[in-house]
Order: C-alpha cells, then sequence, then structure tokens
C-alpha cells in the first residue's frame, strides 16, 4: 500500500508536473539531470520506507506467536514494540529522503517557470475525426459502440454487473464450509 502510494500516485504526480509546467510556461525542463535525480532519490526513499515496515511486520508476528514452554507468551508488547524501532528509524530517512526529492522538483520546476512567460491561452491543436473516417475491417463492434456515448455507458454497466454476479453468487451459494448456526454462535458468545 504504501509502495503504491508513493510510487504510484506519488511519481504519476511528479511526471505529469515535469510535463506540465514547461507546457504551461512555453519553456523547456530546467534540468532533465534534476528530474533523474528526482526520481532516483524518490526510489530509493520509497525502499528505505517499505522494507523496514515489511520486515517489522514480520518480526512482530513471530515474537506475537512465540510461547515459553510452559505456555505463556515469550514476549510483552513493550518488548516487541522495542524491538521495531529501529526499523522506524530506517522508516523515517525513508520518508526524509523521498521529501528531498520532492524539493529537488520543486527547485527544478521553480526554475523552470521562470526560464519561460505563462502561456494564458493556447489554440486547440487536436485535428477533427473526419467524416470520411473508416474503421479497420476487423473492429466493426468495437467502432459502433465506441461512437456512440451512451450505448458505451449502458453495456458498460451491464458487464459490470455481470461480473459482478459471477463473483457474488458463488460465495452466496457457497454453504459445505460454513456450520448452520455460525452467525447465532458469534452474537450470542460474544
Amino acid at each position: 500500500m504504501h509502495i503504491g502510494a508513493l510510487g504510484w500516485n506519488g511519481f504519476l504526480t511528479f511526471g505529469m508536473m515535469y510535463w506540465l509546467i514547461p507546457k504551461l510556461y512555453s519553456t523547456q525542463l530546467y534540468s532533465k539531470k534534476l528530474a533523474a535525480t528526482h526520481f532516483w532519490i524518490g526510489t530509493l526513499g520509497i525502499i528505505l520506507y517499505a522494507i523496514p515496515m515489511y520486515w517489522s511486520a514480520f518480526r512482530s508476528y513471530f515474537m506475537m506467536k512465540a510461547f515459553t514452554p510452559e505456555g505463556q507468551l515469550q514476549y510483552e508488547f513493550i518488548d516487541i514494540v522495542q524491538t521495531v524501532m529501529p526499523f522506524y528509524v530506517i522508516r523515517a530517512l525513508g520518508g526524509t529522503i523521498f521529501l528531498i526529492g520532492v524539493l529537488i522538483m520543486i527547485y527544478n520546476l521553480i526554475k523552470t517557470a521562470k526560464g519561460g512567460t505563462f502561456l494564458a491561452e493556447e489554440e486547440a491543436s487536436a485535428a477533427p475525426l473526419t467524416k470520411e473516417y473508416q474503421a479497420p475491417a476487423n473492429s466493426i463492434w468495437h467502432s459502433f459502440i465506441e461512437r456512440k456515448p451512451i450505448l458505451l455507458l449502458v453495456l458498460s454497466l451491464v458487464m459490470v454487473g455481470i461480473g459482478g454476479l459471477v463473483e457474488l453468487i458463488p460465495t452466496f451459494l457457497v454453504k459445505e464450509n460454513i456450520p448452520d448456526d455460525f452467525f447465532c454462535k458469534t452474537i450470542y458468545t460474544a
């Protein structure tokens, strides 16, 4: 989850900023080398942020499952917390490195903006689809559905509904591995 948030969402946002700011200020990016450095620093930060978290989770899990020969828990909760503290320090270091990369990006984008002039309005540059457009011979249904947005919406909803039913109905019909009085026991013994 953290790798997805920092790597996917963060890097996607950074990439959009590196593309958008030069377009808005009608100039080139100030430094591609700084941009590459930013992504390498960000990657290192993500690695140092995520791996210690996973390692501490495994460590905590196995410490919580350790019992003495008498059947008592071998470690107190505070012992477990104290053993994973170094991992949190490494995570803090990784997050700091990631933020240093963000500062490099901010510097790069400010220098890019200062090197150009803000383009308030841009002339539309996309060519319209010609009336004589011919779809490839092997994509008859695709072109027909794609060119009608309401039909595309309705068929998409139908397909999502079918997919949901295919996933949900078997789950509701399974009875052999669930005790009949499972819910009653859960409610009345709590």
